[in-house]
């Protein structure tokens, strides 16, 4: 899954968030979502359909910790 949360997102985003290339099966192989992004390119009205807004449980998988920290102890700094 490619998600944005809590990210600035400026007017040079589009308004549809995400594209598929020309290709609608690439549609069905990924997910694209996001969480409290704010900035202009952040509003979620016009993206495509296929995106989604994660919930507050959901986004609880995706905290720096647990995507960065690998086996070779490196502590991410939050």
């Amino acid at each position: 899954m490619d998600a944005f949360a809590r990210c600035w997102m400026g007017s040079h985003m589009k308004l549809e968030g995400w594209h598929n290339w020309g290709k609608a099966e690439n549609e069905l192989t990924v997910s694209y979502a996001e969480y409290q992004s704010v900035g202009p390119g952040a509003d979620s009205d016009s993206r495509v359909n296929w995106s989604r807004q994660l919930s507050d449980e959901e986004v609880s998988e995706f905290q720096v910790n647990d995507i960065l920290s690998g086996k070779d102890n490196w502590a991410p700094q939050t």
